[in-house]
């Protein structure tokens, strides 16, 4: 394994942490201050990445857009 390939596993790690944490953090806000557990931060996260893996496979759109 090269050094570059260990540090983009590293970033790509960190990225998905804080991706997590953020989900996490919004849920409980919501729920201390609710007291109900709202699960459309979840519903809403994997429908961005449904749309994102959607857009990615059509034709004509390129990953960058």
């Amino acid at each position: 394994m090269t050094l570059n390939l260990v540090l983009v596993q590293i970033v790509n790690g960190l990225v998905l942490g804080m991706i997590y944490v953020l989900l996490a953090m919004g849920l409980s806000i919501v729920w201390g201050m609710m007291n109900i557990i709202n699960f459309s931060h979840g519903l809403f996260f994997a429908l961005g990445a449904y749309l994102a893996y959607t857009l990615f496979l059509s034709p004509g759109i390129f990953l960058w857009v």
